[in-house]
């Protein structure tokens, strides 16, 4: 369990577009101080990168559901862009971060996938075994 802020402050001139993907605070979403004030989190993961999916109306309709939910904290994750993979898993980075709170999945009580096609599903044992999510 650990927050990756520093690293992403650090890294982002090296990530795909300054590491836009990642830098959260997008519009109609939680800020990252509601982690705190609420105590299940959900993590909602697209199995495919920002630029893929960013807009995906699924997934937005998921996260606002969850955070009109008393009690329930979301945050956004995505595949991150081959270019962007690498240094993470150099850096030990997981692939399942929060782009809201840089938190790993480990912070969370549910990790919710949200599939639009099922050739993303492919990417499932890759995040997860990235994340260091045993698939066991």
């Amino acid at each position: 369990m650990a927050i990756y802020n520093d690293w992403y402050l650090r890294s982002r001139k090296d990530l795909s577009h300054y590491g836009l993907w990642l830098r959260g605070n997008e519009l109609n979403t939680l800020p990252a101080s509601e982690y705190d004030a609420r105590p299940f989190r959900v993590l909602w993961n697209r199995l495919s990168t920002y630029v893929d999916t960013g807009y995906s109306f699924t997934h937005q309709f998921l996260y606002q559901i969850a955070a009109r939910t008393p009690g329930v904290f979301p945050d956004l994750s995505y595949l991150p862009p081959p270019k962007d993979a690498a240094l993470m898993t150099r850096d030990g980075v997981p692939w399942l971060l929060g782009t809201q709170t840089k938190r790993d999945a480990l912070d969370f009580d549910l990790i919710a996938i949200s599939n639009s096609i099922v050739q993303e599903l492919v990417n499932v044992t890759t995040v997860l075994r990235q994340s260091g999510i045993p698939l066991s």
